[in-house]
Formats: structure tokens, sequence, C-alpha cells
């Protein structure tokens, strides 16, 4: 798919396109999305007791995103 077919696929939006020139582009290359689940007990410890932490099928996971930015 080139990024124009990606761009005009939007009947997933709740918005519709912008009719201006787009302000900022970027492009994630060599992207790795790890994820690992762990104890909500453990995650606690290192997560201020302010913060909601976020459950996938009741547990908690950690995620870790690594990529170049080009252009």
């Amino acid at each position: 798919m080139t990024i124009r077919e990606i761009l005009n696929t939007t009947e997933h939006r709740p918005w519709k396109m912008p009719t201006e020139n787009w302000k900022f582009y970027q492009e994630w290359n060599n992207a790795i999305f790890l994820h690992w689940q762990v104890e909500l007990s453990e995650l606690k410890k290192f997560v201020p007791k302010e913060l909601e932490i976020d459950l996938f099928d009741g547990k908690p996971w950690i995620s870790v995103v690594a990529f170049t930015m080009e252009k």
C-alpha cells in the first residue's frame, strides 16, 4: 500500500481528513514492538499511585517500542 492509499483510507476514522497541507510528517522505520505481561503487584512498585494502570484482558503489560524516525 502506498502512503497516498493509506491516507485515503478513512472509513475507520471518527473525523474528516484535513483540507490543508499536513504540518508534520514522519516515518517509523526498522520498528520493533516488544510486550511482556507482568504481575500487577510488581508493576505498582514503579508507577505513581496517582496513575491508573491499564489492563488488557485483566492483566497489565509493559511495552517497549524501538524505531528509527526519518523524514
